[in-house]
C-alpha cells in the first residue's frame, strides 16, 4: 500500500508540476525485502550487483542474474544515500544519524565511520 500511494503522489504531483499526463501502469517486483522504504539502489558498473538501503537502516545485496539476496547489513538508522565505488569493491552509506559508512562489498563488513 506504501509504495502503490507513494508512486499515486510521485506522479501526481509530476502532472502537476510540470502540466503533463503521465500514464501509470501496474507492474509486479519482487520484494526489496525491506520493511520500510527503499531510499537508495545502486547498480555495480559490471552489472553483477544490486545494493539498496532503505529506512529500515538495512542495506540488502543482490545477485543481479539470480535475483537472490547474497548478504544483509544493518545500520542503527536510516539509510539516506548509497555510492558505489568504480570497481564495486567498497560501498558508502549515508546514514540520518550524519555517519557515513565505508562498507568493503567483498565480506559485507564495516570498515570505518565517518562523522560529519
Amino acid at each position: 500500500m506504501k509504495v502503490v500511494l507513494g508512486l499515486y503522489c510521485f506522479f501526481a504531483a509530476t502532472f502537476v508540476t510540470n502540466a503533463q499526463f503521465v500514464e501509470t501502469l501496474p507492474v509486479e517486483t519482487p520484494a526489496m525485502q525491506h520493511d520500510e522504504w527503499v531510499t537508495q539502489v545502486v547498480i555495480s558498473a559490471n552489472g553483477k550487483k544490486i545494493i539498496a538501503g532503505g529506512v529500515d537502516g538495512r542495506i540488502v545485496f543482490w545477485d543481479s542474474a539470480t535475483g537472490k539476496q547474497t548478504r544483509e547489513l544493518t545500520l542503527p538508522v536510516m539509510v539516506l544515500s548509497l555510492s558505489l565505488s568504480k570497481d564495486g569493491s567498497h560501498l558508502a552509506a549515508a546514514d540520518s544519524s550524519g555517519t557515513v559508512s565505508i562498507i568493503d562489498c567483498r565480506d559485507s563488513k564495516d570498515q570505518s565511520k565517518i562523522f560529519s
